[in-house]
């Protein structure tokens, strides 16, 4: 299992998005969220700057790289975490109920959906 983070996400007038952008390990069960999470969030850039693309484009690319490599980060923990309880030496590191409360990144998500 690897994982990929672009260094950037905009190209001219193209813009990566999903996982085109950022691939995570499973861990998180993310993928569908971050491609819409990104695909809305190129809608309020461009909303935000009305026509002026190379803005919009600019912020998109700030806001999602963030999202995007806090993703790939909690994919990672989460991925150390599960190898090191399948090792038989290890002792339990974690609370296995926390580890599901963590699983698919509620807490990235949140930060960034206002669920009121």
């Amino acid at each position: 299992i690897s994982d990929l983070e672009a260094p950037q996400l905009v190209f001219g007038r193209i813009a990566l998005l999903g996982d085109s952008a950022f691939v995570a390990r499973p861990h998180v069960a993310a993928g569908t969220t971050k491609a819409a999470l990104d695909a809305a969030g190129l809608v309020d850039a461009l909303a935000a700057h009305e026509g002026d693309l190379d803005a919009a484009l600019a912020q998109y690319q700030r806001e999602r790289i963030v999202f995007g490599r806090a993703l790939i980060a909690h994919a990672r923990y989460l991925g150390a975490y599960l190898e090191a309880q399948s090792s038989p030496s290890d002792a339990s590191l974690r609370d296995p109920e926390q580890v599901l409360r963590e699983y698919g990144a509620p807490h990235l998500v949140h930060d960034v959906v206002d669920f009121d």
